[in-house]
């Protein structure tokens, strides 16, 4: 199970990197959409994988792995991987600051790490905005945010609540007299 969990973060690890240098490279793309384009894409391809390894890390915690700490440790650092991965793309898209005179773009990456979190935690200040495609990406973003969220949440309570009986068994022992 532990090599499991190993594999799936190194897999992850690995996308981050290869991704990284992907969209390096579109920084050689002519501005406009052909390069919003494949950003965008590769924030989809970005979520799909974050989300099937989440999901994979939260059923090995929910299994009562003797790991449970590490694959806890994992799910918040593969969450603070996303969290840059789109403050990347954001960074390399451009995002409008509206609290400056002129609603320049900027590409200051501590402002769009920022954004990033923002915009996950579905905050919406208003003081930044994406552009153009970047709309997308940041919807994307949006609803990635409420799932893992809501995931986080149940499974945090679904571990701090006290184990019960299951049903049948009260049922066992209501009919035996006892």
């Amino acid at each position: 199970m532990v090599k499991r969990t190993i594999a799936a973060s190194t897999i992850f690890v690995l996308f981050i990197i290869s991704g990284g240098i992907w969209i390096s490279l579109t920084r050689f793309l002519p501005t406009g959409v052909p390069r919003t384009i494949v950003i965008v894409g590769f924030g989809g391809l970005f979520v799909v994988m974050f989300l099937w390894l989440l999901v994979t890390q939260v059923r090995q915690v929910l299994g009562g792995t003797e790991h449970m700490l590490m694959d806890i440790g994992l799910i918040l650092l593969n969450l603070a991987l996303l969290l840059v991965a789109f403050g990347w793309m954001y960074q390399i898209l451009g995002i409008v600051d509206t609290t400056r005179d002129g609603n320049p773009v900027t590409s200051r990456f501590s402002t769009c790490i920022y954004y990033s979190i923002v915009t996950f935690t579905t905050l919406g200040y208003g003081d930044l905005q994406p552009q153009g495609l970047g709309r997308v990406l940041a919807a994307m973003q949006a609803l990635t945010g409420y799932l893992i969220l809501g995931i986080l949440a149940s499974t945090g309570v679904t571990l701090l609540s006290p184990r019960e009986e299951p049903y049948v068994g009260q049922n066992k022992r209501a009919r035996s007299g006892g």
